[in-house]
């Protein structure tokens, strides 16, 4: 068919543009003759392919020199655990590429390659890494069996107290909690112990501030979970030398007060027996059915409420001071109950010690030793003290206040 010209012209343009190449799609003519696994570079030097005929520590080193991530992703698991344990400057970096395959394993066995005092940045970056993806449940179970039970740790944890790194052993501590490990088991408090025996009490307090903080909610909650918060007034008897007859003795307006009482039922009990004496119980938390515990409760920490009033007996059984945390408490304890006490009033404490496994939280554990030390060092000044009479027996403390005396604590 014959077209005018203008249309032939429109046409030939139009074939033109749609005419095959002359040379494979994606290829540029310099290389459409050049093998597809062949190694080949971008003008920049960057790495475009490996063959995996030469795949070898040789060419992963090189792919992390280069920063070339696709072609540290084209190498196996195996090359980067052998390239991380031959050469410790690729070690955080290959760590980091098995972390992302989730290879847990493996990274548990760098770590423990450079769980060492010599290597201790290289463990840390490791450890920091653990913390950022502390959700991950494969991970923190390895991260921190590694930790607990690797054969390293013991001298990773003799190693770091001698350079008084309290900063790595913080982490360690935080990262046990955060994975809902038991702060109660005996690896974790054996570490402690081999840790907190090179420190000075100055040090521990310092290491203790360097934990995360735990919320009075989840204090609360952890506290009632774990520990008794019923116990009846046979216990009493028995844990504080009291009998009966003792309650009996004292005047129609007596009045006790329960330092951390619980739900203990003891107003029921002693209505029970026909013995009506005023309690008061401190306990900052909210029990139900409050009334079966005591006449009045407040509601707030034993060391910051606001108590009216003199008592007769003060029992503080299985409560404070054994779970003060910082010592400097201690001495606010011992003060604050000796003022509430009436002249030839008593404060029965049970027990005198509390084991570390009874702890809560990892600064529980660490200043516990401390608090307990403070705790005795005040009962033996308040024995030297003509105004207090005090009974240290095997497992209870018991002190008197004289009648007629000053109420003087040092």
């Amino acid at each position: 068919m014959n077209y005018p010209k203008t249309t032939q012209m429109k046409l030939a343009s139009k074939n033109n543009l749609i005419s095959p190449l002359n040379r494979p799609l994606n290829r540029r003519p310099a290389q459409a003759t050049q093998k597809p696994n062949s190694p080949r570079r971008k003008p920049n030097g960057d790495r475009l392919h490996i063959n995996p005929q030469v795949k070898s520590i040789d060419t992963l080193r090189a792919a992390f020199k280069e920063r070339n991530y696709r072609a540290i992703q084209a190498h196996s698991s195996e090359l980067l655990l052998k390239l991380a344990l031959a050469d410790s400057r690729f070690a955080l970096q290959a760590h980091k590429e098995l972390l992302r395959r989730k290879d847990y394993n493996t990274v548990s066995t760098i770590a423990n390659h450079y769980c060492d005092i010599k290597t201790k940045d290289i463990f840390d970056g490791i450890l920091s890494d653990w913390l950022e993806k502390k959700l991950d449940q494969g991970l923190t179970f390895n991260a921190v069996y590694l930790l607990l039970f690797s054969e390293k740790s013991n001298n990773l944890y003799l190693d770091l107290a001698r350079q008084k790194d309290l900063k790595t052993f913080a982490k360690i501590l935080n990262l046990i909690k955060k994975c809902g490990f038991d702060l109660n088991n005996r690896n974790i408090t054996s570490k402690i112990d081999s840790y907190t025996n090179l420190l000075n009490p100055d040090e521990i307090k310092a290491l203790a501030n360097l934990l995360d903080p735990i919320s009075i909610e989840n204090q609360q909650q952890e506290m009632i979970s774990s520990r008794k918060t019923r116990r009846p007034l046979q216990h009493y008897f028995e844990s504080l030398r009291l009998s009966i007859d003792k309650l009996h003795s004292l005047r129609t307006t007596a009045k006790i007060l329960l330092i951390g009482g619980g739900q203990s039922p003891i107003k029921q009990e002693l209505n029970n027996l026909g013995i009506n004496i005023s309690i008061t119980n401190v306990d900052p938390i909210n029990y139900p059915n409050q009334e079966d515990t005591a006449d009045h409760t407040i509601n707030e920490d034993f060391l910051i409420a606001d108590i009216d009033g003199k008592f007769d007996e003060i029992w503080a059984l299985w409560s404070l001071p054994l779970y003060i945390i910082d010592p400097s408490d201690v001495n606010r304890f011992y003060t604050k109950a000796l003022e509430l006490l009436a002249d030839d009033g008593v404060l029965r404490i049970f027990p005198k010690e509390l084991p570390v496994e009874n702890s809560l939280s990892s600064r529980e554990i660490l200043l516990k030793p401390l608090v307990q030390k403070k705790s005795k060092e005040i009962c033996e000044t308040l024995k030297n003290d003509p105004a207090y009479e005090v009974t240290l027996n095997y497992g209870d403390t018991t002190i008197r206040k004289k009648p007629q005396t000053a109420e003087v604590l040092s």
